[in-house]
């Protein structure tokens, strides 16, 4: 196996630039349906994938199941949480409405402005730029390659396989390609294959440098906090239609401080430590593209996993995998990349 990273791993890819969080619970009632349900059989898997990741690795990804609480800071919050909690029992997902009071003995550094919440313990979080590490390790103790600065220029058929043209005269021939440059994706396909109506979605998130008092994620209808056990807090994340502009808006930046203090004071006293973009690859319709896309199944993309990459990464491997192989799985026509193409 021979991995083609344009950069250095994780360096601008959208995991990067993610928070981490495993949430179908909290995201069920913004989510497709179809998605919501990939994203429960993949949260199924996590806890046995990262086992195997961390044994083969030895390396933590930092996966913490300590759970997540949404907050309401007034009515309208408060009602939205309910619109929230029936979508989650039409999933018969695990919820519990929690006092203010529960939720501040859940997250002690919750502030006096919240007046109730949900309880979600199945929604847990992970740190993507360990597990993008741990991920590169794995491949390699496999005997695998990882050629980070190999940005890919094209793919193109050549004598019954692909060939991968690689920045500065390299290429490297396969019978089987996988696509997962993620925003970037659909710039690489053949002109004559199908085409992805994908576009980028960017987002900031800001990182603190300094933790919470539990490590519960909390959640309110307008920012995420994601505590990490090593005393770093992740704040996030902010939606824009901006195409390729990378730079973060001031604005941007200040609505997640503000609404994060609104709900946790302590941000205040948080050194800022970085401000992260990335580019979420968004499709039409919401629903990853996952699979072939030539008639052959020796093209296969892996890609429009807009806000659920991190979550859904277990569940694209194994779908990935019976791809290759050639055998079926119960999941692979919901994702279909195909599934776009006229008549």
């Amino acid at each position: 196996m021979v991995v083609l990273e344009r950069d250095r791993v994780g360096e601008t890819a959208a995991a990067s630039a993610s928070a981490g969080m495993l949430a179908p619970a909290a995201e069920a009632d913004a989510t497709p349906e179809v998605t919501t349900r990939l994203a429960l059989e993949s949260h199924r898997m996590y806890p046995e994938w990262i086992a195997r990741l961390e044994e083969a690795s030895g390396v933590s990804v930092g996966f913490d199941r300590s759970g997540t609480v949404v907050v309401a800071l007034d009515a309208d919050d408060l009602r939205e949480l309910v619109h929230l909690e029936q979508a989650q029992l039409r999933f018969g997902l695990r919820t519990r409405r929690v006092s203010a009071q529960e939720a501040r003995e859940l997250q002690p550094s919750l502030g006096p402005s919240v007046v109730g919440g949900l309880l979600l313990e199945d929604d847990w979080q992970v740190d993507p730029r360990r597990l993008l590490q741990t991920l590169r390790r794995s491949v390699e103790v496999r005997g695998g390659q990882v050629r980070e600065n190999s940005p890919v220029q094209a793919v193109v058929r050549r004598n019954g396989a692909w060939a991968v043209e690689v920045r500065g005269g390299q290429e490297v021939v396969a019978r089987t390609v996988v696509l997962a440059a993620g925003a970037w994706t659909a710039s690489l396909l053949p002109s004559d294959l199908c085409r992805l109506p994908l576009r980028p979605v960017r987002g900031a998130v800001l990182r603190l440098g300094a933790g919470l008092e539990s490590p519960r994620v909390v959640r309110t209808p307008r920012v995420y906090v994601v505590p990490r056990a090593w005393g770093e807090t992740v704040l996030g994340a902010t939606v824009e239609e901006r195409g390729w502009a990378r730079e973060a808006l001031a604005g941007g930046v200040y609505e997640l401080l503000r609404e994060g203090r609104r709900a946790l004071p302590c941000v205040d006293e948080m050194p800022l430590r970085e401000v992260a973009v990335g580019f979420r690859p968004a499709i039409r319709d919401n629903v990853p593209a996952v699979g072939p896309v030539d008639q052959e199944g020796g093209l296969l993309v892996a890609t429009g996993h807009y806000r659920k990459g991190v979550e859904l990464a277990p569940l694209t491997a194994v779908l990935l995998r019976h791809a290759v192989e050639g055998t079926p799985h119960p999941m692979a026509s919901w994702v279909d990349p195909r599934r776009f193409q006229e008549g």
